[in-house]
């Protein structure tokens, strides 16, 4: 094998590995939530907590939590201002990990009491599984995040190496 080729080889590798690694811290960061969040609640009560200036997610869990497209959370923020947003929407790319669902994602500023009620939206009353809203922009987030940018990027150099090194053969 050329060296070339095995310094490719080893770049793919190397990103495969990181990128993996990257899943995982994402798994990793929802799968610890229910014992590192800033407040929890069953499904259709409230959850207050003061907040920080920074960005929120809300996770659902519990064996019998409702599908994600059937939530719809109140978040009244400490500026006095209220949204609503349906599970999936926005920024938050819905996923159910080992019993741990992303439902939404949002920005709070800074103060208390911010609340957070979230409810099954076609059984209103149901008190199934469990809501937890973590902080979305902890250091899992950024090595989750920068651990997949590095793991693609290794991944396309390692490819592109021999095809590079094939063209200016061939030329």
């Amino acid at each position: 094998m050329k060296p070339g080729a095995r310094l490719a080889a080893s770049l793919v590798s190397l990103g495969v590995v990181v990128f993996v690694g990257a899943l995982v811290a994402s798994w990793a960061q929802d799968a610890i939530a229910p014992w590192r969040n800033v407040g929890e609640a069953e499904t259709g009560s409230p959850i207050t907590f003061h907040a920080a200036d920074t960005t929120y997610r809300v996770l659902a869990s519990g064996p019998n939590h409702p599908k994600v497209d059937r939530i719809g959370c109140d978040i009244n923020l400490s500026d006095g201002t209220t949204q609503r947003i349906l599970g999936g929407e926005g920024s938050v790319a819905p996923n159910d990990r080992f019993g741990v669902s992303r439902v939404i994602e949002f920005e709070a500023p800074a103060g208390a009491p911010t609340t957070v009620r979230c409810e099954d939206r076609l059984s209103p009353r149901s008190t199934a599984g469990r809501m937890q809203v973590v902080d979305a922009s902890g250091a899992m987030s950024s090595v989750a995040l920068v651990g997949g940018l590095i793991g693609t990027a290794l991944v396309l150099v390692g490819i592109g190496m021999p095809m590079l090194a094939a063209r200016r053969a061939s030329g």
